[in-house]
């Protein structure tokens, strides 16, 4: 043979190894979806809606449903309301019945795979009288599925984990968890009341145009236990929307002894008001590490909840309160009068307005900014407001202090009812400020925030 020829046979051989080397590598392997689907064994494949009655029974329990037009119902308590999607996996998991693989022919001793007299009966009854049984054993050692036979069948068949939970099911498993379903957009109002006596309103301002500037721009306040409202603290208020809008049950207790479970003294009490709803909880003693006894007011059941649900409530006023709760809106205020000791500073802002010129456009404002009738740079005005509106309370005032302000604070308005906002500084201790609005004290402030903000406007002053 040629040098041409054994070079052309031996390009033919790579070729057809080459190709042989891309089909193994692409080959399904043996556990692909695909094949494994294949690979399952068909036990019974029906229309579902042809199931009319389904039952579940073990040593411990009997589950009993009954279908009522389109909806499942638990028999002989028709009155517990049922998750319906869960009740139909049930049904869904009877009419398309699969095993994963044979796993005896013919086993002897059934009791080593949970199939004896402890075992889990499933029945199905179908429109026409027929029945479907099922006997569902243990768990596979690994949680890989279940052992199973059915009724009429020698053989031991392994079914997926997914379909033999729905087979074990107890009425906890399909019942309705769902204590309160709104939208946090429907809350406008909640009332807490500690176990210590202290009451708490918190509302939502409806109309965006009730936005005071002394609200922070907040959609939420807090109308009580303070001398006048307070914007919200955002993260306490998210935590309390989201605690309550899908608030579902972890599980049920069936008793009437509200004493057993804390609940004829409850430790924490919630009026929610979403829209025309209103859902009022009353929370009992701890359930286990994660979980609390709750009562709906006016229902009987009682109820196992996250104990999130009852750590967003069980919050103190100031631990919900706006730390800043004196923020200002710039563009509301037309002057700042500041006194401290034998001092006076005058801030101002004076704006100039210039129409639109064409449809479309939008009217131009300038301002200026000035202190004692000195102008100064826009950008050192704005720093020093922010130090002056930045301050936050630290503490609760918890005592009558008089009325002798080291410090005063006058804002005047363009914006709202209320044209004036005075806030002024009184000696509580050698470290505290209590802060006073309107001749009204709510809260402290450290000495140190106050002499920060003094330095920064003599800074101001001098520039």
């Amino acid at each position: 043979m040629s040098k041409g020829k054994n070079l052309i046979v031996l390009a033919a051989v790579f070729v057809l190894l080459l190709g042989a080397f891309i089909y193994v590598k692409n080959k399904p392997s043996a556990g692909s979806n695909t094949e494994s689907e294949a690979k399952k064994i068909k036990l019974e494949v029906y229309d579902q809606n042809k199931i009319k009655k389904m039952m579940i029974a073990s040593e411990k329990n009997t589950l009993e449903l009954e279908k009522d037009g389109d909806t499942w119902k638990l028999k002989p308590d028709t009155n517990i309301k049922l998750d319906q999607t869960s009740v139909g996996s049930i049904a869904t998991s009877f009419a398309n019945l699969y095993a994963d693989r044979i796993v005896d022919d013919n086993p002897g001793d059934i009791e080593q795979y949970g199939l004896g007299s402890g075992k889990y009966t499933a029945t199905a009854t179908l429109d026409d009288g027929t029945q479907k049984t099922i006997y569902i054993g243990n768990a596979v050692p690994g949680g890989s599925g279940y052992y199973m036979m059915v009724k009429g069948d020698a053989k031991l068949y392994l079914i997926a984990s997914s379909e033999g939970e729905h087979f074990r099911y107890t009425v906890s498993d399909i019942r309705d968890k769902t204590i309160f379903a709104a939208s946090g957009d429907s809350l406008n109002y909640i009332k807490i009341n500690l176990s210590d006596g202290t009451s708490m309103e918190i509302k939502k301002l409806q109309d965006s145009s009730a936005k005071a500037s002394d609200y922070s721009d907040s959609s939420w306040i807090l109308s009580r236990p303070y001398s006048r409202s307070y914007s919200m603290d955002q993260t306490a208020i998210e935590g309390m929307i989201s605690s309550v809008t899908d608030l579902k049950a972890s599980g049920f207790v069936d008793a009437k002894d509200y004493s057993e479970y804390g609940l004829d003294k409850p430790s924490l009490d919630v009026t929610v008001n979403a829209g025309e709803n209103a859902l009022h909880l009353l929370f009992g003693k701890k359930a286990d590490d994660s979980n609390i006894y709750l009562k709906v007011d006016g229902n009987e059941q009682i109820y196992k909840v996250a104990s999130s649900v009852y750590d967003s409530f069980n919050k103190k006023p100031f631990d919900i309160v706006n730390k800043s709760p004196y923020i200002i809106n710039i563009d509301d205020v037309d002057s700042i009068t500041i006194e401290e000791n034998n001092n006076k500073y005058v801030l101002s802002l004076s704006r100039v307005k210039k129409p639109a010129q064409k449809e479309g456009e939008e009217e131009q404002v300038t301002t200026t900014y000035s202190v004692n009738g000195k102008t100064v740079k826009e950008e050192d005005f704005k720093n020093f407001y922010q130090s002056l509106i930045g301050i936050t309370i630290e503490a609760e005032n918890d005592k009558k202090i008089a009325y002798t302000p080291d410090v005063k604070i006058m804002f005047k308005l363009n914006k709202g009812d209320k044209k004036q906002v005075e806030i002024d500084y009184c000696p509580y201790n050698s470290d505290f400020y209590s802060v006073f609005e309107d001749g009204k004290s709510d809260f402290l402030i450290s000495k140190a925030q106050v002499q920060k903000m003094l330095k920064e406007l003599n800074d101001l002053t001098s520039k």
